[in-house]
Formats: C-alpha cells, structure tokens, sequence
C-alpha cells in the first residue's frame, strides 16, 4: 500500500470532516499551514514524531499559545485519522496535546458597556453599535451572526434560529427587548435577501472595535477583542443564576466542560461563607484600632 500525500490526504478531510461545517473556515486554514510548512507531496508515513516535535517547537518560537497550538495539532490528527480509515497511511507519529493553563475570562461591565456604545453613537456607527448589542446578548459568535437571514428570526417566539454552528448542532436564542428591536427593525425597514446584518462589513466592525479599544484606553489589554461579547453573555447569564446547562444550549457549546469555566461566577456558596464570618466579626475596625494592629501611618 502505498501511503497518501500530505495533500491528498487534507482534500479528503475537507471533504469528510470540515465541508459545511461552522468552523470550515479556520479549519481551511490550518490545513493550508501544515501544507506549506511539511510540503504538500510529502508523505504520510514519512512524518515521524522528531518532525512534529520540529512543528510544535516553530508554533512555540511564533508566538503561538498552546490552546492555539493544540486545535492546529487536532487538524493534522484529522488528517491522519481519515486517511488511515481509508487505507491511506500505515502510521501514525505521535501528536502531543500541550498543558492549557486557566486564562483570565474578560467580559464587559455595565460600565465599559456603556462607555462603548456611548463611543459607537459619537462616532457615528450605530450599525456596528447595532452588531456589538446583539454578539452581547445573544452570545452569538461573530460568524454565525453574519449568516442570520430574516428567516431565521421568530419575533412572535422571540428566538433567533443559529443553522451552521461550530458544533454541527442547531440551536434557538432567545432575545433581549434591545435584541427583538434591533433585529425587528431591520427586518421591516429593509427588504433583505441576504443577512439581517448585511449593511456591516465585518472588516470594518473590526476596525472600529480595535478604534474603540484604543480612544476607551484598552490598547494594552490583551483580552478586549471581540470575542469578549459572547464571554460577556455567558457571564452575565451565570452571574445572574441560570443553570450551566441552559448556558450551554444557549452558547452552543460542544461541551459542558466548555461552559464550566463560567461558574465560579456564581458561587452563593462563598457569599453566605463571608456573610457568617461576618455576623461573628465584633463590628467594624475603628481608625485607632487599626493604627494599633498595623501601625501609625509615619508623620
């Protein structure tokens, strides 16, 4: 048998695995990466492990984090598995999956909400405006809200019906007020034929996000990008007592463990914690007190 090429190979994963699915997109690109970077006639069976550590190793010096460089090493683990399926390679290499490590979760507070959209109405992009309201309430990824048509919304059931997930699973989301009225609105005073969003390039809304990240005095926080909304919309929905896993169906994770890294937003546990300590606390801490536990202030 003779082994497929590495080309050969990722035309049957696109195929089999990625075409019309939501994350055909990114997948498409990964795919052309480890083309351009082993050579696309190189051969299944000649990728020993050394080459994929030699992979691994140029993602790392890149920049790339370990979360990025563990969905990467998932395309080339795809590839092997339909091409081994098909008798298309004998071997394996070994493809580690790195440590991830917690990251922060960045979302919105009412305060820097209000601060964006009062941004968005002075520099006059209330369409983008529009965009960033509907991401934060309905936790929508940006993809999936680009290819929102009229017929997808119910207004009288007040759900937005999300056909092409990355999931491969359709889901309902329900609508905010401020949701049903921006979308109802475009529905009537447009005649669409395409998305309800169709107006907004999402090249420009990523230009004004990254304008708003600048003049709000977030340049130098990593995390404001935009995916920040949907981490704003499952946040608050935690914070507020919905149960993990409505936040799941609502989010469209594949996975509950996805959605798990949002509950330690909603812990009464550790509040009624705090408030027995301090019903047994002696009252509050005076200003000579607290000199005498932790020292004058000098002068």
């Amino acid at each position: 048998m003779s082994s497929w090429t590495l080309h050969q190979a990722a035309k049957v994963s696109e195929q089999v695995r990625y075409s019309g699915s939501g994350d055909e997109r990114k997948a498409l690109v990964n795919l052309r990466l480890l083309l351009q970077h082993f050579g696309y006639a190189t051969k299944l069976d000649d990728i020993t492990t050394s080459i994929v550590d030699e992979y691994v190793l140029k993602l790392k010096v890149a920049g790339n984090k370990p979360a990025t460089i563990n969905k990467k090493l998932a395309i080339l683990k795809g590839v092997y598995t339909d091409a081994m399926r098909r008798d298309g390679c004998t071997k394996r290499p070994h493809i580690p999956s790195l440590k991830v490590t917690a990251t922060r979760l960045r979302f919105l507070s009412v305060e820097e909400e209000d601060a964006l959209i009062e941004w968005c109405c002075t520099e006059n992009e209330l369409a983008v405006c529009e965009v960033f309201i509907v991401l934060m309430d309905t936790g929508m990824r940006v993809s999936e809200l680009f290819r929102v048509i009229p017929a997808d919304v119910d207004l009288r059931q007040n759900i937005i019906s999300v056909w092409k997930t990355k999931a491969d699973k359709p889901r309902s989301v329900p609508m905010t007020d401020r949701v049903h009225q921006i979308v109802g609105r475009r529905i009537r005073r447009r005649n669409l034929n395409g998305s309800v969003f169709s107006n907004v390039h999402r090249g420009h809304m990523e230009y004004v996000w990254d304008c708003a990240r600048n003049d709000l005095g977030m340049k130098g926080d990593e995390h404001w990008v935009l995916h920040m909304l949907r981490h704003t919309c499952a946040s608050r929905l935690v914070q507020q007592g919905v149960d993990l896993y409505v936040v799941q169906k609502i989010l469209g994770h594949k996975s509950i463990s996805e959605t798990e890294k949002y509950a330690h937003l909603a812990n009464p546990q550790l509040r009624d914690a705090i408030a027995k300590l301090e019903a047994v606390n002696s009252g509050p801490i005076g200003v000579g007190a607290r000199d005498a536990h932790v020292g004058a202030r000098p002068g």
